[in-house]
């Protein structure tokens, strides 16, 4: 167990979840479509930064 940064107890939990296009919502579709976006780019972000 990490306790290194005082987290403990961390899980995982996966869900599925409908994007763009595929949502039933309208206005969901063009949400979830940006908070992919700026996820996937903070992600990235975070990769370059650590190579």
């Amino acid at each position: 167990m990490e306790t290194e940064l005082g987290l403990v107890n961390i899980g995982c939990k996966i869900f599925d979840m409908l994007l763009g296009a595929k949502h039933a919502k309208e206005g969901s579709r063009t949400k979830s479509t940006k908070c992919f976006v700026l996820t996937t780019m903070g992600m990235a972000q975070v990769a370059k930064s650590t190579c």
